[in-house]
């Protein structure tokens, strides 16, 4: 079948470097396996490094047969800006105008969001009785307001009313929904506005264990021993980005607190980069304890799994992510988690016994969480084993990506009967 994947903020296998596939480009992978013409719709402005890939609407073949589709769309510097919203609405325009030079598909599979992108999608799918299945991956509009002092969180709903409406359009009118997980899938089904039926499902944010020969893995670790890693000490590992609805204040705290008591165990090191990289770099000034390494490619996250003992999860207080990608790469790290996540994620890690909760903001809380999941190497080590574990019982994307093709699959031949 001709499947189209609509998926705006992921890296690329063109991008520079040992970028690591996410969502999109492991579907791409699961479907190309079963010999599915596959067309990948995204932007032409990388959102991870901020710098262009190309400076027009242009067509790429990758080297598996996947076609890359680069949509023109002005660039941004930062993940909150008025810049930002204009990319997207170019983004949906610039599908509008594409999509109707393409033989069309018989499957468009959309990350949601944009919201743009997932409108249009629906809009097109409508148009020429397409099957459209929307994948929430984040709650937008939803989390504009969240982020909004509550005193004028009904101004701020009233200005944002066009992404609200064409949120209940696009799902409403979509032909299937599927979510990261329960939470997720219910949210796109309140929108849609109707019960969950045999094509919605929840299919998480599965990953692909990195394959690199022995070889270059051990050269990276040497590289990252070089930025000051030190495998000696118990090594508590942040990989994300330095944006905002990420917190890493409690960590650099917890780690002044844990110098001038003069504790030597733990290192903490924080991979990526972001607007507060440098708030959080002068925060972090003359502590021997905290590691920069900057924003990671796959290879050398590869190593940092290898050379860490604890998988940090560091939000804000009220962040909207439920079951980030972070949590399912330190699953297949075998890193135990120190979370403050409520909800989805905080059960996951009570219930599978994964990690460890923390309060928001709060260095003393992420000190304890911390004491307890490292108070012995015994009780670390079987964390760290209940991780593995699970990832590979529910969270490889070798179970979960297979499994959501064939779901594809059924829904497109369902269509072709009905």
């Amino acid at each position: 079948m001709r499947v189209w994947l609509v998926c705006a903020g992921e890296m690329l296998p063109v991008d520079k470097g040992n970028q690591r596939s996410m969502r999109a480009g492991m579907l791409a992978k699961a479907l190309r396996t079963r010999d599915h013409e596959v067309t990948w719709w995204t932007s032409a402005f990388d959102h991870s490094s901020k710098r262009l890939r190309c400076d027009r609407s242009s067509t790429m073949p990758l080297p598996d047969g996947t076609r890359l589709k680069l949509l023109q769309g002005r660039p941004y510097e930062r993940n909150v800006c008025l810049a930002r919203l204009i990319n997207h609405c170019q983004l949906g325009r610039e599908f509008k105008r594409e999509s109707e030079r393409e033989e069309p598909p018989e499957l468009i599979f959309c990350c949601w969001p944009t919201i743009e992108l997932g409108f249009a999608c629906v809009q097109y799918g409508k148009r020429h009785n397409i099957p459209v299945v929307l994948d929430v991956r984040d709650l937008w509009p939803d989390i504009f307001v969240d982020v909004i002092p509550s005193s004028i969180r009904g101004l701020a709903r009233a200005l944002g009313l066009p992404y609200f409406q064409m949120t209940r359009r696009a799902f409403g009118r979509c032909a299937a929904v599927v979510g990261i997980s329960e939470g997720y899938l219910s949210w796109g089904l309140e929108y849609a506005g109707r019960c969950r039926n045999q094509f919605d499902g929840v299919f998480p944010l599965g990953y692909a264990e990195p394959v690199f020969s022995k070889a270059s893995v051990d050269s990276e670790r040497q590289a990252l021993q070089a930025l000051g890693v030190d495998e000696s000490r118990t090594v508590c590992w942040f990989l994300g980005a330095f944006a905002r609805t990420y917190d890493l204040e409690p960590v650099i705290h917890a780690a002044r607190q844990l110098q001038r008591a003069g504790t030597s165990q733990f290192q903490f090191v924080l991979s990526g980069d972001g607007e507060k990289r440098q708030a959080w770099q002068n925060l972090a000034r003359g502590l021997n304890n905290v590691v920069f390494t900057g924003w990671l490619d796959g290879i050398r996250i590869a190593a940092m799994m290898q050379l860490s003992r604890v998988g940090v999860a560091a939000y804000r207080k009220g962040a909207p992510q439920g079951m980030p990608n972070k949590i399912f790469e330190y699953l297949a790290a075998g890193l135990p988690i120190l979370s403050c996540l409520g909800g989805e994620c905080e059960e996951f890690l009570k219930s599978e016994d994964c990690g460890t909760q923390y309060l928001a903001g709060d260095s003393q809380s992420f000190l304890a969480g911390l004491l307890n999941l490292t108070s012995s190497e015994s009780r670390r080590a079987q964390v760290a084993a209940n991780c593995v574990q699970v990832f590979r019982s529910r969270y490889s994307a070798t179970k979960v990506y297979p499994a959501l093709a064939s779901h594809l699959e059924r829904l497109v031949t369902a269509q072709a009967f009905s």
